[in-house]
């Protein structure tokens, strides 16, 4: 979600299904976490409309049907990318994964919280 949409971590992780139009392939961004709490907006106050790649429209179709099987804790949530709890994760969660992904690429850069916001 975070390479094909260009929305803050703090948007993907507080995207919630009823967000996302799968007909239209579209993602609505009208939610973020502030301060370690989710709210009702984004970082910029603007709500966007976003398209869907449709890679990535397979992937979160594959990933609720994964979400639901499963009977994730999540599901009552209706987040899309709940921690294993079930609740909203945090952007620092990301660090861990783009770790992996740029030791795999063998890219030497690294990136601050600011540039993952």
């Amino acid at each position: 979600a975070l390479a094909t949409t260009g929305m803050r971590v703090s948007e993907v992780f507080a995207l919630q299904w009823d967000c996302i139009d799968f007909k239209r392939e579209e993602l609505v961004v009208r939610r973020g976490r502030s301060g370690g709490d989710p709210v009702e907006s984004t970082k910029t106050d603007d709500p966007r409309t976003v398209p869907m790649h449709p890679v990535l429209s397979i992937a979160l179709r594959k990933h609720r049907k994964q979400l639901l099987a499963s009977q994730h804790p999540g599901i009552d949530t209706n987040l899309v990318f709940p921690s294993d709890k079930g609740t909203m994760r945090f952007a620092s969660g990301i660090y861990k994964a783009y770790g992996l992904a740029r030791e795999a690429a063998k890219i030497d850069q690294k990136a601050s919280a600011l540039e993952l916001n």
